[in-house]
């Protein structure tokens, strides 16, 4: 072999050598490059595929294995339209369209039955493949499974239908910065905006609360506190204020919080419990002034009884007097139907006096209701045997009622002092009253049978609603407490605010 040819063939060799060791970078290079795609592909996408010109699939790979269901060779062969059940007819005219013109395709959506498990939601994206001479071959793409966002969304979807389909408004508050995440229907007729006007505002903006106190009361939230049912108001679009009833309370989302407010307008509410007011009211006035007719037709009554049935008895009595001394004169025995006219008579004008009294006593326009507490205690004593006992304090004694409330507590004790003789079965009764502050205080106090609570709310017991209706028309209120076999007591609260003080 000659001397080139040995030169020549050490040439070859050195160039194979450098071909080879050039060849082996070109493949690490390739083998990086590919494993950069691979790596890109498995940040983006679940699935990489390839089809032909027929859209036949020719290439799949599950990027992620422990979410696919499907193998990837079972769809070798297969179309799209294959393998989905369900394509959203706008993206499936879209791709239709991008794959007759060549043209990429972004986001298209489908759905994916497998066997013993559930339908898996997909996203799809592709872009043509060309050859060198240019020709069409196919396409090549990803696909993203969007399952878990789809349920997501499904369910957001449901929970907005159940909160659109509650009459109470609800709204969604972030924790933090206090806007307005979402808002119900009901929230939006109630307080006049859209849904994306309402996201746009925040709290403090249609609250009656201040931003201090909103945040002040959502960290209290967040800390388990309960508020309770709360009566609030919240400002309308158009200015005006709308009365609530809120509830709110704190629901944990990831790492922050959410506070839900649940408000019901009780507008409606709020003017007929003014309006039921106002007739209770109203109907309490009625009440009284009918007392005060009642009253004056008791001194009506009471004087026409004295004046003309009382003036006649007492001729009467006169006459048969005269009568009975005239015969004792002449030495005559008595006429005994005489003697029992006499009697008769006498009986007549101690029921007229009894009758006058009970109608309207004159002690309590004559001397006062103090002492007309004390003569009635006595009268009671006198007539059931009922041991009654009145003391009334130096304080209370000095107050100067005027004649409706002089009245009016007079029948309330009159009242009570009936109640005990007619069903407590007691052998003592007293009466105290005092003065607390600005407040009268009068109680009746038995030592009977007590009274069973359940009485105490029969609407059918109208002595005591009398009393309750007497004493509120004044601002007062009664209080009454019985415990059976330890006897009842009578409170009556009247404040002194229209009364004068000697």
């Amino acid at each position: 072999m000659t001397k080139q040819a040995v030169q020549l063939i050490a040439l070859l060799e050195q160039e194979v050598q450098t071909l080879a060791s050039r060849l082996r970078q070109t493949e690490q290079l390739l083998q990086q490059s590919e494993e950069r795609f691979r790596n890109l592909i498995d940040m983006s996408s679940d699935w990489y595929w390839e089809q032909d010109a027929q859209m036949r699939f020719t290439q799949a790979f599950a990027q992620r294995p422990r979410i696919s269901t499907v193998e990837p060779k079972s769809i070798l062969g297969l179309t799209p339209w294959e393998l989905s059940e369900h394509w959203d007819d706008s993206k499936r005219l879209a791709f239709e369209n991008a794959w007759a013109s060549r043209q990429p395709f972004k986001d298209l959506e489908s759905r994916l039955l497998a066997p013993d498990s559930p339908a898996r939601h997909f996203l799809s994206s592709g872009k043509p493949m060309f050859d060198a001479a240019g020709e069409f071959i196919g396409y090549r793409g990803v696909t993203k499974d969007v399952t878990q966002r789809m349920r997501t969304i499904e369910d957001l979807r449901r929970f907005r239908a159940a909160m659109d389909a509650t009459a109470d408004a609800i709204l969604l508050v972030d924790h933090r910065s206090l806007v307005f995440v979402d808002a119900n229907a009901a929230a939006c007729r109630l307080l006049g905006y859209t849904r994306e006007e309402l996201l746009a505002l925040s709290a403090p903006e249609l609250a009656s609360a201040s931003h201090e106190q909103l945040k002040a009361l959502s960290g209290e939230l967040v800390a388990g506190k309960n508020l309770g049912l709360e009566k609030v108001w919240m400002r309308h679009k158009n200015g005006s204020r709308i009365a609530v009833e809120m509830q709110r309370h704190a629901m944990r989302t990831g790492q922050d919080w959410i506070i839900v407010v649940v408000a019901r307008d009780i507008t409606e509410r709020k003017r007929t419990e003014a309006a039921l007011r106002q007739s209770q009211e109203d109907l309490r006035r009625l009440a009284a002034h009918q007392e005060n007719i009642k009253e004056e037709e008791r001194k009506r009554i009471a004087r026409e009884i004295h004046d003309e049935l009382g003036g006649v008895l007492t001729g009467i009595k006169a006459n048969i007097s005269v009568s009975l001394d005239r015969a004792a004169g002449a030495g005559n025995p008595p006429d005994p139907l005489l003697v029992d006219s006499a009697i008769l008579a006498d009986a007549a004008i101690e029921t007229v006096r009894r009758v006058i009294t009970d109608l309207r006593p004159s002690v309590l326009d004559q001397l006062g209701v103090w002492a007309a507490l004390e003569w009635h205690a006595g009268q009671i004593q006198e007539r059931t045997g009922l041991q009654c006992r009145c003391s009334i304090s130096n304080s209370a004694a000095i107050v100067d009622l005027d004649a409706e409330r002089s009245t009016m507590l007079f029948r309330v004790v009159q009242e009570a002092l009936t109640n005990v003789v007619r069903h407590a079965a007691a052998a003592q009764a007293t009466i105290s009253v005092q003065r607390e502050g600005n407040v009268l205080v009068v109680e009746i106090r038995d030592d009977g049978i007590g009274m069973d609570h359940r009485r105490l709310l029969d609407g059918d017991s109208w002595g005591i609603l009398g009393m309750r209706e007497r004493t509120r028309h004044f601002g007062g209120k009664i209080i009454i407490n019985g415990t059976p076999g330890m006897g009842t007591a009578v409170l009556l609260h009247l404040p002194l605010e229209h009364s004068d003080v000697e």
